[in-house]
């Protein structure tokens, strides 16, 4: 893995964790788990049209894919992934965790 792309999960991790504490909830805080939605299952809908579905679904939140043909392409994820979380949560959903490509840390 090149640094460039290791930098760049970084930064997403990063805003990820951000995003989370921004947000003032902790995992341990909640009476019961929040159930997300693996947004590969829906990989042609849009950020608002994935948040509608899960939310009409009855889920709590997305376990949004930011990876190669996933919904936040890795290459745009300082533009893509603020965006999705806030049209996301628009719905009063959470973004509880991101799955990436990455299967090692080099």
């Amino acid at each position: 893995m090149n640094s460039s792309t290791r930098r760049a999960f970084t930064g997403t991790a990063a805003l990820a964790g951000a995003l989370a504490l921004a947000r003032g909830q902790a995992a341990a805080s909640s009476s019961r788990p929040t159930l997300c939605l693996f947004s590969k299952h829906l990989p042609k809908l849009n950020y608002a049209e994935l948040a509608t579905t899960v939310k009409q679904m009855g889920f709590d939140g997305v376990d949004l894919t930011v990876r190669a043909e996933g919904h936040v392409l890795p290459e745009r994820v300082a533009e893509d992934l603020p965006r999705a979380v806030e049209t996301i949560r628009a719905q009063s959903l959470a973004v509880a965790m991101i799955t990436t490509g990455l299967t090692s840390p080099s």
